[in-house]
């Protein structure tokens, strides 16, 4: 038996056993990983614990507990991160780094679809956790950006034909101007 954990505003949820004394267990694990601090969902504490769990990457706390059907919801809204935007940035075989550190990874496919080529990215952040996704159509200089927490940032770039450095690099540059990295 488990129970499911899912944090709503993060795109995130896990299977947590169900064992005799499951709410003073949860509860105490919860204090441990932090997951809740100063009265706040803590975006790290909710880290740790996906990664302890093998979490997957869905949104506000919901608790529900298979046997009863009971369940529990708390909306969290997602922190903003405080970056230096205009500093350099890098990215190195999927790494991005700025202010000399790592600060998530960028995943390229191409497919071919009715004689389009897209291009296709999946921007995470260093625990595995997906921040974004993005596409963008060979014919078009559109780029269309989805977020975490479902939030549609869309922009052209200079031409239709921009070489994938470039286009990893825009797309990176958009979400730290937004805050997501």
């Amino acid at each position: 038996n488990k129970m499911v954990v899912t944090f709503t505003g993060m795109n995130a949820s896990l299977d947590y056993p169900l064992t005799i004394g499951i709410k003073k267990v949860f509860a105490k694990e919860l204090a441990q990983m932090q997951v809740i601090k100063d009265g706040q969902l803590n975006p790290d504490g909710i880290k740790r614990l996906l990664a302890k769990y093998n979490g997957r990457a869905e949104r506000d706390l919901i608790l529900t507990d298979n046997n009863t059907r009971n369940t529990i919801q708390v909306n969290w809204q997602p922190t903003i991160i405080n970056r230096n935007k205009n500093a350099i940035l890098f990215i190195n075989k999927g790494k991005i780094e700025q202010d000399n550190q790592t600060i998530g990874l960028i995943n390229h496919k191409e497919e071919l679809s009715e004689g389009n080529i897209f291009q296709f990215f999946t921007i995470t952040d260093l625990e595995g956790n997906q921040i974004a996704q993005a596409q963008k159509n060979n014919n078009t200089s559109l780029v269309s950006i989805t977020t975490y927490n479902n939030k549609n940032i869309q922009f052209d770039t200079p031409q239709k034909s921009i070489n994938i450095f470039d286009l990893e690099k825009s797309i990176v540059k958009k979400l730290i101007q937004e805050g997501y990295l």
